[in-house]
């Protein structure tokens, strides 16, 4: 995206799917959480990138997904 929107960039993924909620609706309340989670959607799998997690991050994402998921 932005001014460079072919430029690939070295990262990897944690890619979800659920059984009981459709990637869409997942997505929608990750955005709700505060703060909230951005992610993408890729053949109905929740994909967040892990290369814009911060050091310091991972329990308040973690946190977000589970209220996400119940």
């Amino acid at each position: 995206g932005g001014s460079l929107p072919l430029l690939e960039l070295p990262s990897f993924g944690l890619a979800l799917r659920c059984p009981d909620i459709s990637a869409s609706l997942l997505a929608e309340r990750l955005r709700q959480t505060d703060p909230p989670v951005i992610a993408r959607i890729q053949e109905d799998t929740l994909i967040l990138d892990v290369r814009t997690i911060l050091p310091g991050e991972a329990e308040e994402l973690a946190r977000a997904l589970l209220a996400a998921l119940t």
